[in-house]
């Protein structure tokens, strides 16, 4: 069954390549470490811009009960995204505005 997860996520991931490019290239990150595990469509750390400070993000894109869903955390900012389920642009969005919103 694990085996079978990897698998289709791996297809998903490769199916969505374009649109986790642009969700990416959206955020206000830098130093992106792709960091596939498991079952995880895609995985990644790097630097969340909050204000004029960047803080350690953690993305992760995954299915859950047959839809895609993200989360992307930056604890010490305060932020924290959850998508439910996942759209680029707006998972985008929703993100940069936690960002404003912890900065002030």
């Amino acid at each position: 069954m694990a085996e079978r997860s990897k698998l289709i996520s791996k297809f998903y991931r490769l199916k969505m390549a374009g649109e986790l490019r642009r969700f990416l290239e959206a955020l206000p990150i830098r130093s992106v470490q792709e960091t596939q595990i498991g079952d995880s469509i895609y995985m990644a750390n790097g630097e969340l811009r909050v204000g004029h400070m960047y803080y350690p993000v953690g993305i992760r894109v995954w299915f859950k009960h047959d839809k895609i869903v993200a989360q992307i955390t930056a604890p010490k900012a305060h932020v924290s995204v959850y998508a439910d389920p996942f759209d680029p642009s707006g998972t985008a969005e929703l993100v940069r505005l936690a960002t404003v919103k912890a900065a002030s």
